[in-house]
């Protein structure tokens, strides 16, 4: 059938000549190879008529490009059928294979990478054998490079990471079990911040950085470093309205620490002063001179206790002993 359709072509374009009447069909040329064309369509037509059929419509109208579609979707193009449509100047002859072309790598595109890998070598053997020039910008290939890329973007995708390479992709999945292992020990600030919080995220850092380097290690070391922006940011904010430099956030927390000592005696006082220059220094970095306002506060607290008025009868009533 294949070759029979093709030397109808090539007899045809031999009895055309130079003496065909171009451009010009009559109406009822044009109506009957219509028919003949919804019956060829209509798959009524026996086998070994269809040769004839198809001669009989391209003497009729050698323009109407349902002919073309036909032979075209039925037995391909070895050249001659694109010779003749060039003959006749068909517009839309390349339209029809561009589309049967797209509509065959969606035929076979499959589910995986792997099947749209194979979709792409043959759509371009596909096109090769219906006379179809590809290029990058072809609807058919635009669309199979595209399903391609996106199979690419989703494997070089690890943890919400696109990895710059497959290679990196398959580095960054080996080290992310232990990543998200490790950050089981890092958590946000959930109390009053003091340095121990802050020295712990740093060494666990530290740490992380000498033990991940993959690129979606660097995903979770900015959740590490948010952290210590965050605790930061809590521990200069002693003002309801306004943050304050690191050194006067620590002079400042040291001042409020001091206020809520509770003693009642010298000795509880004694006890409880000492326990605050160890505090300030541990927690806050700052040391008891460095501390001006707290000192001078405490200091007056102590005379104040010290003196003849002071203690469970007098000022010194007011202080609880601190639990």
């Amino acid at each position: 059938m294949y070759y029979s359709a093709y030397s109808v072509i090539e007899v045809f374009m031999q009895t055309v000549g130079q003496d065909y009447d171009w451009g010009y069909v009559e109406d009822c040329d044009s109506d009957k190879a219509q028919r003949l064309i919804n019956n060829l369509k209509s798959n009524s037509i026996a086998s070994e008529n269809i040769s004839k059929i198809c001669i009989d419509v391209l003497s009729l109208n050698p323009y109407n490009i349902e002919i073309y579609d036909y032979l075209l979707k039925n037995y391909g193009d070895d050249g001659s059928l694109s010779a003749l449509a060039e003959y006749f100047d068909i517009d839309g002859f390349s339209a029809i294979k561009e589309s049967m072309a797209l509509d065959y790598v969606k035929k076979n595109q499959g589910t995986t990478e792997e099947d749209a890998v194979k979709a792409k070598h043959d759509l371009i053997e596909y096109c090769k054998n219906i006379r179809l020039d590809i290029t990058d910008e072809s609807e058919c290939i635009t669309y199979i490079n595209s399903l391609l890329d996106d199979f690419d973007l989703k494997y070089r995708t690890v943890d919400g990471v696109v990895c710059e390479t497959r290679e990196s992709a398959d580095f960054s999945r080996s080290e992310l079990p232990d990543i998200l292992e490790f950050m089981k020990q890092i958590q946000p600030l959930k109390s009053n911040p003091i340095l121990p919080y802050e020295n712990d995220l740093l060494a666990k850092k530290e740490k992380f950085i000498n033990t991940f380097s993959s690129e979606v290690s660097k995903k979770h070391l900015e959740t590490i470093n948010t952290y210590l922006s965050d605790f930061d940011k809590q521990f200069c904010k002693t003002k309801l309205f306004s943050s304050v430099p690191r050194k006067q956030a620590a002079k400042d927390r040291a001042l409020s620490y001091a206020k809520g000592l509770r003693y009642s005696t010298i000795e509880e006082f004694d006890r409880e002063y000492e326990k605050y220059k160890d505090f300030i220094i541990k927690n806050l970095g700052v040391n008891i001179d460095e501390a001006v306002e707290a000192k001078e506060y405490l200091e007056k607290k102590r005379k104040r206790l010290s003196s003849p008025y002071g203690g469970i009868g007098g000022f010194g009533g007011f202080f609880h002993k601190r639990k």
